[in-house]
């Protein structure tokens, strides 16, 4: 199954219809297996529904900001411990910061792509076959990314073995547009189509959304923001950090105040 969407609420809305049309698996799931998604504006990429809770869009920030500190922990499951019920003290391989981040597989890409526009080896590797052949409760959902440039625009390619559709792919397609539209600016080139390709995507009855769906307005990213965004590695750790000149930082940095005391 392939759909076509201008942006992620589109998308959102088009999955949910696709899903529902589905029967009910026994153990109560809905299920589409080999999904295709092409979205043409991925820098509209907040989706939201009445009923999401209050701390669904700071929860991006949160997010971001776990996956820039690039540490496989539970420190997370304190601040939204709805999304990692499954997750033990030290059982934790999602922090997909890691591998874009701290394996420095985003920067490998870039230099790639730098030196040659139209290399087919821009891509970052996820899976890890310690964990894909280990019995922990976290296996990691996402294969790879492959950047490619074609015609001065900068196209993403996701490959996911497996993908929640209420809360996972509105919260993975955060992370990996805005990915795409960093390398994009890196590159000095445009922002291109998102591809969103899933193996078994799937979602619970009582989750399949067919409210009114929402787009949040999320800033744009700016070439000399990324080392600011780097920086709130250090969030936990109680280090201040001094106000960004950079409407995307500053932004998270605003959401993230929603989980501090």
């Amino acid at each position: 199954m392939i759909i076509q969407a201008t942006n992620v609420p589109e998308a959102f809305v088009l999955l949910n219809r696709k899903l529902g049309d589905k029967k009910v698996q026994p153990n109560g799931w809905l299920e589409h297996i080999n999904v295709g998604v092409e979205i043409h504006q991925p820098w509209q990429r907040v989706a939201t529904v009445r009923s999401d809770p209050i701390s669904f869009v700071p929860y991006m920030a949160v997010q971001w900001a776990w996956y820039a500190w690039g540490s496989q922990n539970t420190e997370l499951k304190k601040y939204y411990p709805q999304a990692w019920e499954r997750a033990q003290k030290g059982d934790v391989n999602s922090n997909y910061g890691q591998y874009v981040w701290e394996e420095r597989q985003f920067h490998h890409c870039f230099k790639l792509l730098r030196k040659d526009p139209e290399s087919r080896r821009a891509v970052v590797m996820f899976n890890r076959r310690e964990v894909a052949m280990s019995a922990t409760n976290d296996h990691i959902c996402t294969t790879s990314l492959q950047f490619l440039v074609r015609d001065g625009q900068l196209h993403l390619i996701t490959t996911m073995r497996s993908n929640e559709l209420h809360f996972g792919f509105r919260t993975d397609v955060v992370f990996f547009t805005l990915l795409q539209e960093i390398m994009a600016s890196l590159l000095n080139v445009a922002i291109g189509t998102y591809y969103h390709n899933v193996g078994s995507l799937h979602v619970e009855e009582e989750n399949l959304t067919m409210e009114h769906v929402t787009l949040i307005d999320w800033p744009r990213f700016h070439p000399m923001e990324l080392n600011d965004i780097l920086r709130l590695r250090h969030f936990f750790d109680d280090v201040a950090l001094e106000p960004s000149n950079f409407e995307l930082t500053s932004h998270l940095l605003q959401d993230l105040k929603f989980f501090k005391s």
